[in-house]
């Protein structure tokens, strides 16, 4: 073979090979891209703005689309797991606030969009509460109820950005009665949920306890009497609209214990104490193993009260005033008006005035010249409780010939 052949035989090999390269990258094999959604952005330097006493006001979840590009075979199974994307929040401030979103991709991959790269994030102060423990039991009767309960923590602290701590309203530690024997002691690991108002969860907060272990005993309930002592008498300082006293009281524990319980007693009320409208808690005297229920933990006696209030009457020559034991031949006229303070209950000020009055002003012995004479109150009306104070006891009265 001549070397003009091989040279020839060369070329060709190149041309074809180039040919079959460009056919698998351009028709087998082309570029291409494609989006892939809800990449998981990582929030780096969270500890920075915690030190700083800020959180992030949310649950910290924040997804980005990105537009990948690639060869065909690259690109068209690529997942949301292979990119790593990020958002540095160590200079974020209070309120709302933008941050870029960086990705990185595999080296086969390139970036080349990311929407949106800005996300949105909201900072509040960081906060730390203690929250009411709320125990929840489900496939229970319906006259059953936990008891004897101890905790492997009494206190629940939720943390996380204040304006998501202050809507929590308790945790919640669900329990499974099911199975469960009444008077049975048993123990549960339950997982806490932050709740609020409604019962939902709370997300974007965290417990300072993740499980909890409830040691109780599931018991019976009985409503029973309810003895509270009332004592003394109210002050004439209030007029009493109501008195409620609850008359029954639910409560648990052992079988053989309730079955001997048709009464429970509790702490004396005492009336004099009572100033205002109020509720007053009522504290049940349990005997041995014997609790109050759930349902009457809140028992109180509701009062209704209203209290006093000051007026004041003038009455002058104008007035209905009775003048008795005038003298003969003689006229008599106040010299100064009748001033009367009066104390009386709020729903009764209502009602009063100068016409429910009967002034009688008594002219007996006296005679010419301004002279100081006897008052006699009386009310054409009955109000309890109603107090009477002259400003002067004596009425200045003139005394002068009658004109005949």
């Amino acid at each position: 073979m001549s070397n003009r052949t091989r040279i020839t035989d060369l070329i060709i090999a190149v041309i074809v090979g180039i040919g079959i390269w460009a056919y698998v990258i351009n028709v087998l094999d082309p570029v291409s891209s494609t989006t892939v959604k809800n990449v998981p952005v990582q929030l780096v330097n969270q500890e920075s703005i915690a030190a700083s006493g800020l959180a992030i006001a949310g649950t910290g979840e924040y997804t980005v689309d990105v537009v990948v590009g690639g060869t065909r075979s690259n690109v068209s199974n690529v997942q949301a797991s292979e990119l790593l994307a990020r958002a540095d929040v160590s200079d974020l401030h209070i309120g709302q606030n933008y941050i870029t979103v960086e990705v990185e991709a595999p080296s086969n991959l390139t970036v080349n969009e990311i929407r949106t790269q800005s996300i949105q994030v909201y900072v509040d102060n960081l906060v730390s509460e203690i929250k009411p423990l709320i125990l929840e039991t489900s496939n229970k009767g319906a006259s059953q109820e936990l008891g004897n309960i101890t905790l492997s923590e009494d206190t629940i602290r939720v943390s996380g950005a204040e304006s998501l701590v202050n809507i929590v309203t308790g945790v919640k530690a669900p329990i499974d009665a099911a199975g469960i024997l009444i008077d049975e002691e048993f123990t549960q690991s339950v997982r806490l949920v932050p709740v609020d108002a409604e019962g939902n969860t709370v997300r974007g907060v965290k417990l300072s306890i993740s499980d909890l272990d409830v040691t109780a005993t599931l018991y019976e309930t009985k409503e029973v009497a309810l003895g509270v002592p009332l004592i003394g008498e109210f002050s004439d300082e209030i007029k009493v609209l109501s008195e409620l006293v609850p008359a029954s009281i639910v409560i648990k524990g052992p079988m053989h214990d309730l079955a001997e319980i048709w009464t429970i007693d509790a702490d004396a009320i005492y009336r004099s104490e009572i100033k205002e409208s109020c509720s007053i808690a009522i504290h049940p005297i349990t005997p041995g193993d014997i609790e109050v229920a759930d349902a009457s933990k809140s028992l109180a006696a509701v009062y209704e009260v209203i209290g006093r209030t000051e007026m004041e009457f003038t009455f002058s020559n104008e007035s209905p005033i009775i003048f008795i034991n005038v003298p003969e031949r003689t006229s008599v006229a106040l010299a100064e008006d009748i001033v009367v303070k009066v104390s009386v209950y709020e729903d009764d000020a209502e009602v009063l005035s100068a016409s429910d009055f009967i002034v009688t002003v008594d002219c007996e012995n006296n005679s010419e010249g301004i002279q100081q004479c006897p008052i006699y109150l009386g009310l054409s009306v009955d109000l309890a409780g109603l107090r009477t104070e002259l400003l002067k006891e004596t009425a200045t009265v003139q005394f002068a010939p009658a004109d005949i």
